[in-house]
């Protein structure tokens, strides 16, 4: 079977604790996970309702969604890299 990232890696004994409990931190992942995505929904709610407060333009509101995904992109590469590293 083909396997991703080098293959896989045998434990001895005392390295894997099968009593571990990632209770919080799979929590916390969620809760990042879905804290983002309801940001980046907002986003696309919140543009057109604060663009007259701010006196925005259509290209101001285009930049403004660029940078929001431009960040997210350069978030996801950067956690990429730095497991390459």
């Amino acid at each position: 079977m083909a396997t991703i990232g080098g293959g896989a890696t045998k434990l001895s004994g005392s390295d894997y604790n099968s009593k571990t409990n990632y209770t919080a931190p799979l929590t916390l992942m969620i809760s990042l996970y879905f804290m983002i995505g309801f940001i980046t929904v907002m986003n696309d709610v919140l543009i057109p309702s604060l663009k007259g407060l701010f006196q925005f333009g259509a290209n101001e509101t285009w930049k403004v969604m660029l940078i929001s995904f431009a960040s997210s992109s350069l978030m996801v590469l950067c956690q990429f890299l730095q497991e390459l590293l």
